[in-house]
Formats: C-alpha cells, structure tokens, sequence
C-alpha cells in the first residue's frame, strides 16, 4: 500500500489575516498624508497668482509715486479663474505702508486656509498647522 503525502502548498488562514491587518495599518497611516499631497500641489497655483500679483504691484509701484494699487482694475494682471482657490476680488489687493505687509492675498475655495504676499516677496500662509503641512 502505498502512503500518500499531503503537501502544503498555500498559506493558512491566520497568515491570509495577519498581511490584511499589516495592509490596513500602513494605509491608515498613509491615507492622510497622501490627501495633503495633493493640497500641497493645489497651493502651487495659489503661489503663482501670488508672485504675479506682487510684480504688478511693484510694477505698479515704481510707475505711480510710489504708492500701491488698492484696485484690481488698476493692475496690469490677467490671471484666468483659480481653479482651487476663491476668484481674486479687489478685497485681495491691498495697498500696504510698507515693502513687509500685503500686497495680495488668496483664499482656498474650501475655505480651510489663506496665503499671503508682500511687496518684499514673504509668503504667510494661516492657520499655522495646515500650512506647516503643506510646507508653507
């Protein structure tokens, strides 16, 4: 009679178990990093529009006695929709006293936080803790 040998190709249950609990605990720990990577690429074109309002402004500036623009209007700018960010509105341009404050400012859509720009080129971003996550 001949003995037949069982061979133990596969896995077992508990190890099926024990990889679909270490999956689940790397996602959990990726999943809310990987949403700020995006949002960080999203604050890319916030940056953009705040450099381009900033030369107008300096712009502005040296042509006009040296005062700011307070008008949108008054800005040789032309900056298409924002597509993740609130559309500029003169409330945005700011006619600063000085090279420190704002010149131009833009608001997420989402309304979860708001860059900055002054005339001396400092980007400030509120509030402290989303910025400090997307590098800001």
């Amino acid at each position: 009679m001949r003995c037949r040998r069982y061979r133990n190709d596969g896995f077992t249950f508990i190890e099926m178990i024990v990889v679909v609990i270490v999956i689940g605990v790397l996602i959990t720990l990726a999943l809310p990093n990987y949403a700020f990577v995006f949002e960080k690429t999203k604050s890319g074109e916030a940056l953009q529009i705040l450099e381009s309002i900033r030369h107008a402004q300096l712009a502005y500036y040296y042509e006009n006695n040296n005062t700011f623009a307070d008008d949108l209007a008054d800005l040789d700018l032309e900056i298409p929709t924002p597509e993740h960010f609130d559309a500029l509105t003169d409330a945005d341009i700011h006619n600063p006293g000085n090279f420190t404050d704002p010149v131009g400012e833009v608001t997420r859509t989402t309304g979860d936080y708001n860059i900055t720009i002054s005339a001396n080129g400092t980007v400030v971003c509120t509030p402290a803790a989303i910025c400090a996550k997307l590098g800001l």
